[in-house]
């Protein structure tokens, strides 16, 4: 498309539907310029805010992405998916309590996306109440069991609470999900070792090298599996 042209409300969609082919070709910046000139010249343009605001979370620019979020909840107070995408933002920041916040939001204004419960799963659980995290993080998965930031949740506070047979359940699903992650063999091997299960944990040990030849904590973690299962075996010879 040309775009080089005076902009004017009939050719500002132009710049648009560049932009977004740019997007799908990863060139981020030349979207991000075309979203900018749309905005310039219509101001009240929604979708460019929201693409442009997709881009900037896309290459972690999140102050500038929830900087455009807001501005379409400004125009469209009740927008659910900017707010999602707004808490989403804050949570990549680490402002937990503002992404429960937009998270609430959103699934008040009746956003039933398995990623939006994720988010606020995960800022329930980093704000503590791992219980009320449980319950997004099974609601995420009950609407799309792939959600991967949702089984991963999972995985963390059962392996924290020592409930290992539940986090091994989740580990195996996360694995089959993301099976060149080492840390979550080591996380597995790690609750395979609490259960005794120590030829399962090595196992997870040696895969988690495998994936991380320098990942001192599985060789440590390995050796001390191989010291448990020969003091078994000692002892069963006793």
């Amino acid at each position: 498309l040309r775009c080089d042209r005076t902009l004017e409300p009939n050719n500002v969609f132009n710049y648009y539907f560049r932009a977004d082919a740019y997007f799908g070709k990863n060139e981020f910046d030349l979207a991000i310029s075309d979203l900018t000139k749309v905005i310039t010249g219509l101001s009240d343009n929604v979708g460019a805010y929201f693409l442009r605001g997709e881009i900037y979370f896309v290459k972690g620019e999140f102050d500038l992405a929830i900087k455009d979020f807001s501005e379409i909840i400004i125009k469209e107070p009740k927008h659910a998916v900017a707010y999602y995408k707004r808490g989403e933002s804050y949570a990549k920041k680490g402002e937990f309590s503002s992404a429960l916040t937009d998270s609430d939001e959103a699934i008040a204004l009746g956003l039933e996306y398995a990623e939006v419960y994720g988010v606020r799963g995960a800022a329930y659980l980093d704000l503590g109440n791992l219980d009320l995290a449980i319950e997004d993080f099974d609601k995420a998965i009950n609407i799309d069991p792939n959600n991967f930031l949702s089984i991963c949740g999972l995985c963390y506070i059962y392996y924290y609470r020592a409930e290992y047979t539940p986090a091994i359940a989740y580990f195996n699903k996360a694995i089959e999900l993301n099976p060149d992650a080492a840390l979550l063999y080591y996380l597995r091997g790690n609750a395979y070792y609490e259960q005794n299960k120590y030829d399962c944990a090595i196992e997870d040990f040696d895969k988690a090298i495998d994936l991380e030849p320098d990942y001192i904590d599985a060789f440590d973690s390995r050796d001390m599996a191989y010291q448990a299962k020969n003091k078994e075996v000692i002892e069963e010879k006793s």
